[in-house]
């Protein structure tokens, strides 16, 4: 040690620099590290799986499309530009609820049986959570997404539709179907319509029929009634027209409430002759048989074509009352409703006599 010290005391005094050689001391004493070269992990063979993980389930190669290309990621289930809401984990609904829903009848039927039990409840929110994770889940058969169908699906728009979701975000969820390699149905774009008719979206709602006809997905009864009456309570009776005209050419009849509404809107207007129009088109499509306002709107039909001196709107009013009145259980025994006259007829409608024979004869 002593030697070490003096030559340590010898260096200092010839080097300029101490700070180097303390450095060189430092290096001098430290253990050597081995140098035996070591093999490398064979990458034939993966990383040991930790003990008890449960093997995670095949590649579906198709299927749903929140599983792309990294479906070993839980994250990989809910794609940004997925629509559908991610499942809040800690809801109200609760997740022990949701799996016993799945695993009792994890199918398509299954989940079905038990929208429809929902739905008699009014749990909405319950169904929205529900479809929701069960598309995010494998067919417990085949390993694969669970694929909806289109009645399936519909049920999940009208779950939306009960929750408040506007028109722009059914409609966003409508077109969703695709991904699922589904194509919207009437029933599809009618819960729309229904979204529309509660936001009074004339334009949207009519922009909508106009695709349905182009894209081949044919309207049915409700959606024409539900575009003529939201075009008919905005004031737009004559775009209204051209889709009345539609439904009658398919064979569809209009419903009493779109037919009132017509009623109303051309009486209030004092557009008589569109009105006479539309009943002689319900007329002559044979549906007019069903259609029947009500007797104080049959009074003001008869009291404006009275007044307007319209003798074709006045014998339909006299048809529309002439139907309430054999409705009219008989004064007497034995009379048959077409016994009544027209002289009863006037007096029953409080209108002189003088004025109504000559439009029943």
């Amino acid at each position: 040690m002593a030697a070490a010290a003096a030559a340590t005391s010898l260096l200092i005094r010839h080097n300029r620099n101490p700070h180097l050689l303390l450095l060189r001391a430092a290096i001098s004493s430290s253990r050597a590290l081995s140098q035996q070269p070591e093999l490398s992990p064979d990458p034939t063979t993966g990383a040991p799986d930790p003990a008890g993980a449960a093997p995670l389930p095949p590649n579906p190669s198709t299927g749903s499309p929140l599983y792309s290309q990294n479906w070993r990621n839980p994250a990989a289930a809910n794609p940004p530009s997925s629509l559908l809401p991610t499942v809040a984990a800690g809801s109200s609904f609760g997740a022990q609820h949701r799996m016993a829903a799945f695993y009792d009848k994890p199918d398509a039927a299954g989940l079905k049986e038990t929208f429809a039990k929902y739905m008699a409840e009014q749990r909405w929110e319950d169904m929205k959570l529900l479809f929701d994770h069960w598309v995010r889940s494998l067919d417990a058969a085949t390993g694969k997404p669970n694929h909806p169908d289109v009645d399936l699906f519909n049920h999940y728009l009208r779950a939306n539709l009960m929750t408040g979701a506007v028109p722009h975000e059914m409609l966003d969820l409508a077109d969703h179907m695709r991904e699922f390699e589904l194509e919207p149905n009437s029933a599809s774009y009618n819960l729309v319509l229904k979204s529309m008719v509660a936001d009074k979206e004339s334009y949207g709602a009519e922009k909508l029929i106009e695709r349905m006809l182009q894209t081949g997905t044919v309207p049915d009864e409700e959606s024409y009634n539900l575009v003529v009456g939201l075009l008919i309570r905005q004031n737009l009776v004559d775009s209204s027209l051209k889709y009345l005209d539609l439904m009658l050419k398919s064979g569809y009849t209009p419903s009493l409430t779109v037919f009132t509404d017509y009623i109303q809107a051309c009486v209030r207007s004092g557009r008589l002759d569109t009105l006479t129009s539309i009943i002689q088109k319900c007329k002559t499509a044979d549906k007019i048989k069903v259609l029947c306002p009500q007797w104080a709107w049959c009074i003001d039909i008869s009291e404006a074509a009275f007044e307007a001196n319209n003798s074709k709107l006045a014998l339909f009013a006299l048809e529309f009352l002439a139907r309430w009145i054999v409705r009219v259980p008989a004064p007497e025994k034995g009379t048959h409703p077409r016994d009544i006259s027209c002289q009863d007829l006037c007096s029953f409608i409080n209108w002189p006599a003088s004025k109504g024979f000559w439009y029943i004869a």
